[in-house]
């Protein structure tokens, strides 16, 4: 799905600072991960947070693609850092690489504590042709090659405990993978690298 210019996959949970507005209407940014799935745009949001209380009391909201992991420390520790740009009653972050706003078009209850909120895009700007916004799925599968190239070395110095415990992360990030962006390459790419790395520790006692 392509909104505005920001492209977006199917089934990959993408990361973004989601500003909604208070009971006295001030924008409130909190990172949020954001889905596309049979081609709606949804999140799924705690219900004892202030961005379900905001949603409910008002549907709008702005979904802000920013790739400086920064940014999410400012937006749920220091708000107050965060520079906002108003536009028709959306706030977009000025460091953003592309913006939606948003509203919510469905509400489902998925359980006690946790809702489904699904958008509607009214408006959005890319700062790019194409903008593909961040997922965890991103930094584990280089987390994962970079594991991998360290393996043997640990190996040949005699580093097995070293090994295993990059195997256990690589492991880690492949389960991590597996759940934000199943059924993409960055899932086939991590079986192959956890693959790979099996092999690598053939003879070596490996943690089940």
């Amino acid at each position: 799905m392509e909104l505005f210019g920001c492209v977006l996959e199917e089934n990959v949970i993408y990361e973004c600072v989601m500003v909604t507005l208070n009971e006295h209407s001030k924008p409130a940014p909190a990172p949020i991960g954001v889905i596309v799935q049979s081609n709606k745009l949804s999140a799924k949001i705690y219900t004892d947070t202030h961005t379900y209380s905001n949603l409910k009391r008002d549907p709008r909201a702005t979904l802000n693609f920013v790739h400086d992991a920064r940014t999410f420390f400012r937006a749920m520790l220091r708000k107050e850092e965060l520079t906002l740009k108003e536009f028709n009653g959306f706030y977009y972050l000025s460091d953003a690489l592309a913006w939606l706003g948003v509203v919510v078009e469905e509400e489902k209850k998925e359980s006690e504590e946790r809702c489904v909120f699904v958008f509607k895009c009214l408006m959005g700007e890319s700062l790019k042709r194409a903008v593909h916004p961040y997922t965890r799925a991103d930094a584990a599968l280089i987390e994962m090659l970079v594991h991998l190239t360290r393996i043997q070395p640990y190996l040949n110095s005699g580093m097995e405990k070293e090994a295993l415990f990059l195997f256990e992360l690589m492991r880690h990030y492949d389960s991590l993978i597996k759940r934000v962006a199943p059924k993409t390459e960055h899932s086939l790419f991590s079986t192959e690298l956890l693959n790979i790395a099996v092999n690598l520790l053939k003879g070596v006692r490996l943690e089940t």
